[in-house]
């Protein structure tokens, strides 16, 4: 045993170079699977949290309509069916409703499509919307007639 040891450290001494640069081989490719792993580990947790910050309790119905069969109004929520689920679900503490629709506008001589979205009290808290310059709605907004809306940053 003693003799196979001594002449591993004798070829180790006979070559240098060779040795170093196996060394600097180990040393880069086990920082590379540290990496990797670090890497793999770090973004699971980000999409992980991207779905938790959604709302592990959050509750989302929806109505998608299909191009080729026209829905009747009567299969849409009404705000009476938002307060029946209100009433209805004890534990439910906050209930919001949503209306998309896509809507024509011209600006500067230049027709555009966007999309108008009304929402009702409630869906800043359950959402939590980002808003980059003024405020969100209050309920003095929801109350008046007044026209007001939130531009998101590619309208504006």
């Amino acid at each position: 045993m003693q003799l196979k040891e001594t002449m591993t450290v004798d070829a180790l001494r006979a070559n240098k170079l060779r040795a170093v640069l196996a060394l600097i081989g180990i040393i880069i490719g086990s920082a590379f699977i540290i990496l990797v792993i670090t890497v793999a580990l770090t973004g699971g947790k980000y999409v992980i949290s991207q779905i938790e910050a959604v709302g592990t309790n959050l509750v989302w119905a929806e109505m998608v309509r299909t191009p080729d069969k026209a829905q009747p109004v009567s299969h849409e929520l009404t705000v009476a069916d938002m307060e029946a689920v209100q009433t209805t679900i004890p534990d439910a503490v906050m209930v919001a409703g949503i209306s998309n629709m896509p809507v024509t506008v011209e600006v500067g001589g230049r027709t555009r499509t966007v999309a108008l979205v009304g929402v009702t009290p409630g869906y800043e808290q359950i959402r939590r919307p980002v808003v980059l310059h003024g405020r969100y709605f209050d309920s003095q907004d929801m109350a008046t007639p007044n026209k007001v809306c939130l531009v998101s940053k590619e309208v504006a």
